[in-house]
């Protein structure tokens, strides 16, 4: 198992780096914190311009049919910004919700103008709690005369006031099947309100009523086991995502350990600081070594795909958060500053625990792949 990068996947994080660099500066993204969306017309120009917006996209769809290797890497420098959510999301779940759901023609339609960034699309999912389970939906998607109409209340929505679109899981009234609909957030019966806590660009999202063609409606039948697929096969790209951010994190702590003096010496040679830089390190790695082995799994097809996806998410969230907080722990006070930079990452990895799932969810699902 060889978890090195090639001469290649180098060369692409170094041009996803100079986005980072340029309209997704640090200045930038920390200025943008407390604004109502996460969008940046300027971040989304660059991305279609350097064809990333397909990055999760087949080459006969438009996209640049790139291998899961180099999705991760792009992704791990996106969270190292970290590039706010809704540009994550868009690149990663909503394409692969269409690859697995779509119809030929919604295929054909959806991926192309994603990759041409015209749908920007976030993915409505939670309700009241944070179950990704379609056991648990009240959205209801109900058939008319002229299509369905949906109606609903979704919480914890990922920067639906950045997006264009939405793919909500909604229950069929009918069949009591689940349903991945494509919604305009510009729609009428369509109320997008921000989420005010310690997260990153959260919504409130009701749908009253609000009227859905047939066609946007991805493929036919029960979605089930096709939004499971899609989920799990985003697994290690938001992984990637929340391992950059975590990683930043950890580095802002060590930087602070050596450069910070107190009591009249640097705070890296007190006992206590350096648990808490080793304890963000600890977490960044768990995080990592999952996320790596697992590309490494799918790219060849190895046994245990399913378990490692379930252990991955549930060690990558959990992992996140924590690298987080220890490096908060170093920092005391000055960490809490919103211009200081290190917040927005703590944030962020509050708004993508219970992305795909919640770790208690995936812990479960992990006991069960492995026939425990």
């Amino acid at each position: 198992m060889d978890l090195g990068f090639t001469e290649e996947q180098e060369a692409v994080r170094e041009a996803v780096q100079q986005i980072m660099e340029g309209p997704a500066s640090q200045e930038t993204l920390i200025r943008i914190q407390f604004n109502e969306t996460g969008f940046v017309p300027e971040i989304w120009e660059a991305l279609i311009e350097g064809g990333w917006t397909g990055i999760a996209v087949p080459d006969e769809f438009g996209g640049t049919g790139a291998s899961l290797s180099e999705a991760a890497v792009v992704f791990e420098e996106f969270g190292a910004g970290p590039l706010p959510q809704i540009f994550a999301v868009a690149l990663s779940i909503s394409p692969l919700l269409v690859l697995e759901l779509g119809t030929d023609e919604q295929k054909a339609d959806l991926l192309g103008r994603m990759v041409e960034g015209e749908i920007r699309a976030t993915v409505a999912v939670n309700e009241r709690g944070s179950s990704w389970a379609a056991r648990d939906l009240q959205t209801v998607l109900t058939p008319t005369a002229g299509g369905f109409t949906l109606s609903g209340e979704k919480m914890n929505v990922l920067d639906a006031l950045g997006a264009t679109h939405a793919f909500v899981a909604a229950r069929r009234a009918d069949t009591g099947e689940l349903a991945i609909v494509l919604v305009d957030l510009s729609a009428p019966g369509v109320q997008a309100e921000r989420l005010d806590g310690f997260t990153s660009w959260e919504n409130r999202l009701v749908l009253d009523g609000v009227a859905i063609d047939a066609s946007a409606v991805l493929g036919e039948g029960d979605a089930r086991e096709g939004f499971d697929r899609a989920t799990l096969q985003a697994v290690p790209l938001i992984a990637s995502y929340q391992v950059g951010s975590a990683h930043a994190a950890y580095k802002l702590a060590l930087e602070y350990s050596r450069t910070r003096v107190q009591f009249g010496q640097l705070i890296g040679r007190f006992q206590r600081v350096q648990d808490h830089v080793i304890e963000a390190i600890n977490a960044v790695d768990s995080a990592r070594w999952l996320t790596y082995e697992l590309v490494w799994r799918m790219e060849n097809d190895k046994p245990g795909i399913r378990a490692a996806q379930h252990v991955t998410k549930w060690v990558t969230a959990e992992s996140h958060w924590t690298a987080c907080i220890f490096s908060h722990e170093t920092h005391a006070g000055v960490g809490a500053d919103m211009q200081y930079g290190l917040a927005k990452h703590t944030y962020l990895s509050h708004s993508l625990l219970h992305l795909l799932g919640s770790p208690a969810q995936h812990r479960e699902q992990f006991a069960e792949a492995m026939g425990w």
